[in-house]
């Protein structure tokens, strides 16, 4: 049967009475260490990755991924497979003393990363760390408790966690940029047998209404990794053997993709018929339309992959009976209860250094912040109306879940001698948190070609005067489709200045020793187009200080605040 092979005694030692004696069997207080310290690394692995579940719309699905483990690890015990054994005979460590004092020695990190946690503009590899640490402790606690077969019975819904942990942004963005221009590029070419007119320009298709931006959501990006975590669960919800698991993620992958597709022609096509306004209505519900249609599609696929034997035949789950054997994670629980604690290394030191660092940190920076408090309200603020000639427009809804700001907005004025007789205008703040660090990467250098512009020349500082305070900024200049710009950009956390420096090389902050974890960010950006002869620069200049109002009053010997 597909239990695991222990004595009658050990399996009814699951059942009542064995907790008093097991409470004073030697060992114990290191059961309770490994399971705390266990315990201690998912919290850490999940809170790296609440930030994106909650902030970063690609990442939404992750809060159903932990109550998914949950499901499946029950359904692995309570519907085992047939002719496998959920777990088999101990694997006590031969050198316990030297592992204790090795994972000791590796708690030491705790307090540099959670400092890199907390301080890296791109901390996804850290939280890719913490995600691989806890999976690591737990197969091989398991495999402590009950060998091989125990670390098969734990390995899907344990390495499932994975699926929703943010990829780095050094290899995610390549990717969504990629997949934006190639839906561009197929859905022109639509378009065109349709005998509509549009023209590609990056991720932007241009269109006789208008742009239609190809966002991040559109190219498929989202859906390829929702369609992952999508397959993988239903493959485990049908027990599909591993090679219908592997078909299962392939057709989903390309469903994903021919949804997002539908998607952008199908808002191309009203944008064609119905205009600007209507493309807009129809955008968010045509978007959950293929959010709630996928995992249907997937579930309709795995079911349809159980034919023909796809499916790995399951043992009916067992109840308490009279004289019947105990269901598994019963058992399981025996195992753990009566398991020989006193052979296992001592976690109780590393436990001890590993938490200490990371209340170390949290209590130091607690301190700094309470000393010099981060930014809690924009400096900049920008003057509407007849008096300036700047007006607010609307923001895609997209674009804006993409920026996530806390306030903000984008905004254009009218300006005789400029080509097109507007220049555009942004200004985003985005209050202290600590997801503030990948506000950074969004820069007209990155998100500019990603439109379909190419950048032109160096990136060169500008002062720019804002009534009596002059601030350095950076001066971007562009060639799009028949047409240039300049874009002069500036970015402060904290109401202090980034340079560009530190985008070449975004290492630490230091917020342990300057208490600015957690920052504000606000950006202010000023974006002229033109065609040929001199850049407008001094026109971008003027603008900025014209419609731009700086609060920010200095402060000497102290923190700086808006003045009210």
């Amino acid at each position: 049967m597909a239990m695991g092979t222990e004595s009658a005694a050990a399996s009814t030692g699951a059942d009542a009475g064995g907790a008093s004696g097991a409470l004073g069997r030697p060992g114990v207080g290191r059961a309770w260490a490994l399971g705390l310290g266990l315990l201690g690394l998912w919290v850490w692995a999940v809170a790296g990755c609440v930030d994106e579940w909650r902030d970063n719309p690609m990442y939404s699905y992750g809060w159903f991924v932990t109550p998914l483990i949950v499901f499946f690890l029950w359904r692995r015990l309570d519907e085992p497979m047939v002719g496998r054994e959920l777990w088999g005979a101990p694997r006590w460590p031969a050198r316990p003393s030297a592992i204790g004092l090795g994972v000791a020695l590796v708690a030491l990190l705790a307090l540099p990363v959670e400092l890199l946690r907390n301080e890296l503009p791109d901390d996804r590899l850290n939280n890719w760390g913490l995600a691989l640490a806890a999976v690591g402790a737990t197969l091989w606690a398991g495999r402590c408790l009950g060998g091989w077969p125990l670390v098969r019975t734990l390995a899907f819904p344990v390495l499932f966690f994975l699926t929703a942990v943010a990829w780095p942004k050094r290899y995610e963005t390549p990717v969504t940029i990629g997949l934006q221009q190639m839906v561009a590029t197929v859905i022109v070419e639509v378009l065109h047998v349709l005998g509509i007119h549009a023209q590609p320009q990056g991720t932007t298709i241009l269109m006789r209404e208008g742009p239609v931006g190809i966002a991040e959501a559109c190219s498929g990006i989202r859906s390829l990794q929702a369609s992952l975590m999508i397959s993988l669960a239903v493959g485990e919800l049908f027990f599909l053997r591993w090679g219908r698991r592997l078909m299962l993620i392939v057709l989903c992958a390309a469903l994903a993709m021919v949804l997002n597709l539908g998607r952008t022609l199908a808002l191309c096509l009203v944008m064609e018929t119905r205009g600007v306004e209507a493309m807009d209505r129809f955008h968010d519900g045509i978007g959950d339309a293929i959010l709630v249609g996928l995992p249907l599609l997937a579930w309709v696929l795995g079911r349809v992959l159980t034919a023909g034997e796809g499916a790995v035949p399951t043992e009916p789950p067992r109840r308490k009976g009279a004289g019947g054997e105990l269901p598994a994670w019963r058992r399981l629980a025996g195992r753990v209860r009566d398991f020989e604690w006193r052979r296992m290394p001592s976690f109780a030191p590393a436990l001890g250094i590993g938490m200490a660092g990371v209340v170390a940190y949290h209590a130091w920076l607690s301190v700094l912040d309470r000393r010099d408090p981060p930014q809690e309200g924009p400096y900049f603020a920008v003057r509407t109306g007849e008096e300036t000639g700047t007006v607010e427009e609307t923001m895609r809804s997209d674009i804006w879940a993409a920026l996530a700001p806390t306030e903000g907005g984008m905004y254009t004025r009218e300006e005789d001698g400029v080509w097109g007789g507007r220049v555009h205008l942004y200004h985003f703040f985005w209050k202290p948190a600590a997801a503030n660090r990948w506000v950074t990467g969004h820069r007209p250098d990155i998100c500019m070609p990603a439109g379909g512009w190419r950048v032109e020349g160096q990136v060169e500082p500008l002062e720019v005067r804002f009534g009596d305070r002059a601030l350095t900024m950076h001066l971007f200049r562009f060639a799009g489709v028949g047409q240039r710009a300049v874009q002069v950009w500036g970015i402060w956390r904290n109401g202090e200045e980034i340079p560009m420096a530190f985008f070449d090389r975004p290492t630490l902050e230091w917020s342990l020793l300057t208490g600015k974890s957690r920052s504000a960010v606000e950006v202010v950006s000023c974006v002229v187009p033109y065609l040929d002869g001199e850049p407008p620069i001094e026109t971008a200049r003027r603008v900025l200080g014209e419609v731009m109002d700086y609060r920010r009053a200095p402060v000497a010997g102290g923190p700086q605040t808006p003045a009210l």
